[in-house]
């Protein structure tokens, strides 16, 4: 699966510290840094979850917004006007998530007036059981991610291997020389 938000600068990598060497975490997390975040997590098992919520994230975003597209158009709009609505829709409440300082649940109560027509939509989400889709789905992520090997193995990549596949996803970017760290 590819992190699509590195080609932005906004992806996010999380790892964990199995056998590796100062030296080489200090020269991945540069690497990482220089085109998203990266944290550190205390068990291996908590990157099945990551993955299903960042690794997979982007994905549920754009489904909602293909499906308020679709209804964009229901509603006579045509699909250039549909997409337009969709994407800024998206990247403006991106990027006031991105600058604002309120948790995430206070920027959508800002939205939600009572008896308005957000909150209508909002309560017709909930109890048609939206929140307990989403949850599930990122459940069955989780857990399907446990079919993939992300123990250390003979199999397995090695570290130069996945510092390589990050970058080799962003071509834009400059390429670092993992021999010298510049």
């Amino acid at each position: 699966m590819p992190n699509l938000p590195l080609k932005v600068s906004r992806g996010l990598q999380a790892g964990i510290n199995q056998k590796r060497s100062q030296k080489r975490i200090t020269v991945y997390k540069e690497i990482i840094s220089a085109w998203g975040r990266e944290f550190e997590v205390k068990k291996e098992e908590m990157l099945n979850g990551v993955t299903a919520l960042s690794g997979s994230g982007p994905a549920y975003f754009y489904l909602l917004a293909e499906l308020m597209e679709e209804t964009a158009r229901s509603f006579g709009l045509n699909k250039k006007y549909s997409d337009l609505i969709a994407r800024e829709t998206f990247i403006g409440a991106a990027k006031l998530l991105d600058s604002s300082a309120l948790p995430i649940e206070k920027l959508r109560e800002s939205i939600t007036s009572k008896g308005g027509t957000t909150a209508a939509a909002i309560n017709s989400f909930l109890e048609n059981n939206f929140a307990g889709v989403v949850k599930n789905g990122i459940i069955k992520a989780q857990k399907g991610r446990k079919n993939y090997p992300n123990k250390m193995s003979e199999n397995a990549p090695t570290f130069k291997e996945k510092v390589y596949a990050v970058v080799r996803e962003i071509p834009k970017r400059p390429r670092f020389d993992l021999q010298t760290g510049g």
